[in-house]
């Protein structure tokens, strides 16, 4: 080969590297562009939002679990084991078997279960925790749920059952 197709070579590369490097810096734009609007589209969902490995490992909570419970999402990402910690002692075996029902489920499938948490100032908060068991390739992938204030639930039930008859 010669040196000036050695060179022709290598500015083609170069003209191909740019290519994708630009692509890449574009794409890199449209995540962030999608990721927050995600995060913006996620604080207005009126409760929290979690993702668990099948091995217990919280992978994702909304950062309203700060308002819930009154601890920030990162606190609770960094041990899994904090939020069981904050249910209420007389609710934890329920919640315990519920998780494991999750978890061992041999198809998808929603559940939801009631029950107590402890908020770090001590106050005790209701909520209707609903999950749904994730299969991928027939495998459990997650376990995604949402978790609701109940109170607040049956408040936000009712602000929609009385737009729902004011529209009719």
């Amino acid at each position: 080969m010669s040196s000036r197709e050695a060179l022709t070579d290598v500015v083609e590369e170069n003209v191909v590297l740019r290519s994708v490097l630009r692509e890449q810096r574009k794409l890199h734009r449209a995540l962030r562009h999608v990721n927050g609007r995600l995060r913006s589209f996620l604080a207005t969902v009126p409760g929290v939002l979690y993702s668990f490995h099948p091995d217990g490992r919280l992978e994702y909570i909304s950062p309203s679990v700060d308002g819930l419970l009154g601890k920030p999402d990162t606190w609770y990402l960094a041990d899994a084991g904090r939020y069981l910690d904050q249910v209420h002692p007389d609710d934890l075996g329920r919640v315990y078997h519920w998780r494991l029902q999750l978890l061992y489920a041999d198809v998808a499938g929603e559940s939801e279960l009631r029950y107590r948490m402890m908020r770090t100032d001590g106050t005790v908060v209701e909520v209707l925790d609903r999950a749904t068991a994730v299969f991928e390739d027939g495998e459990l992938a997650r376990v995604d749920g949402l978790i609701v204030n109940t109170p607040a639930a049956q408040q936000l039930a009712l602000s929609l059952a009385s737009e729902h008859v004011q529209a009719g």
